[in-house]
C-alpha cells in the first residue's frame, strides 16, 4: 500500500508539520503535529498529553539553558474544545481564546495570528504554523514567515476536508541546505490510507525516516482522532529521559 506521506519522503528537513484531514468515514477529523530537529535543545523533548491538551515538553531532567527561547521549547501543540487547534507555539492560546463555532476559519486564524511575527531565532527566523478545525469537516492553516525584506508575512488558507483525504504544512520546504528555508505556498494535499491514531501516527513517523547514512531528525508525533465529544489520542515519541521510546494512547 502507498504510504500517505510519501511526499514527506521526498525532503531532508521539514521541521514542524501539522496535518488536518478526516478519516474514511468521513465521521472523524484527523489532526496530527509531529516535531523534527537538529540541535540539541530540540532533540531533547518529547509530546505529553495533559487533559485535553498535547504538550511539547523538555525531556526529564533537561532543563531549558536559554530561558529567552523556553516559550520556543515548550507549548500547546494541540488543544481540544468544540473543535480542534493546533500550532508550533504558545499561539496555540490565542487560536483556542478565538475559537467561536459561530466564525469562520479564516476569521478565528487571521485574528489569532495577526499579532504574532515569525520566531525571533536568528539567522534561521522559524516560521510559526497553525491550524483549526471544526468537526463538521471544514479546516484553515496559517503560516506566519519573514518576508525578503524582513516584515511579517501572514498567509491563511481555508481547506476542503473530504473522506480519507487531508492537507499538510510545515515550517521549512524540506529542501536540503546549510540553512532551512521556509515552507512557501499552499498546504500540501495529502491521501490518508491508514486507519486508526496509531496506524496514522506511524505512518507519518516512517515517513520523516532520514535517508541511509543520514541522521534521525524525528523527535515525536501526535495524532488525534476527533468528532463531537470524543478525542483518540496517540503519542509517539522517539527519546525518553532514558534514551528510549514512548507510545501513549
Amino acid at each position: 500500500m502507498k504510504s500517505s506521506f510519501y511526499l514527506l519522503q521526498e525532503g531532508i528537513y521539514w521541521g514542524r508539520i501539522i496535518l488536518v484531514g478526516l478519516d474514511s468515514s468521513g465521521k472523524k477529523v484527523i489532526v496530527c503535529y509531529a516535531l523534527t530537529g537538529r540541535s540539541f535543545l530540540s532533540q531533547a523533548r518529547r509530546l505529553e498529553k495533559k487533559g485535553k491538551m498535547v504538550w511539547v515538553r523538555p525531556l526529564s531532567g533537561k532543563k531549558l539553558t536559554r530561558i529567552k527561547k523556553e516559550s520556543l521549547l515548550s507549548y500547546p501543540a494541540i488543544i481540544i474544545g468544540d473543535g480542534v487547534v493546533v500550532s508550533n507555539g504558545i499561539q496555540s492560546f490565542d487560536i483556542f481564546k478565538n475559537f467561536k463555532r459561530k466564525k469562520s476559519l479564516l476569521e478565528i486564524l487571521s485574528a489569532s495570528l495577526l499579532n504574532w511575527s515569525y520566531e525571533p531565532d536568528y539567522p534561521i527566523f522559524t516560521p510559526r504554523i497553525a491550524g483549526c478545525v471544526h468537526p463538521e469537516g471544514k479546516a484553515a492553516l496559517g503560516l506566519v514567515k519573514r518576508a525578503v525584506n524582513g516584515s511579517t508575512q501572514r498567509s491563511v488558507f481555508e481547506v476542503p476536508l473530504l473522506p480519507g483525504k487531508g492537507f499538510m504544512i510545515a515550517t521549512y520546504d524540506g529542501r536540503e541546505g546549510d540553512e532551512p528555508r521556509s515552507f512557501k505556498g499552499e498546504p500540501l494535499p495529502v491521501e490518508i490510507y491508514e486507519e486508526g491514531t496509531e496506524h496514522v501516527a506511524r505512518a507519518l513517523y516512517e515517513a520523516l525516516k532520514p535517508r541511509p547514512g543520514a541522521k534521525d531528525l524525528r523527535i515525536a508525533v501526535c495524532c488525534v482522532f476527533f468528532a463531537p465529544g470524543k478525542a483518540d489520542f496517540f503519542i509517539l515519541n522517539r527519546f525518553e529521559s532514558e534514551g528510549g521510546k514512548d507510545e501513549e494512547n
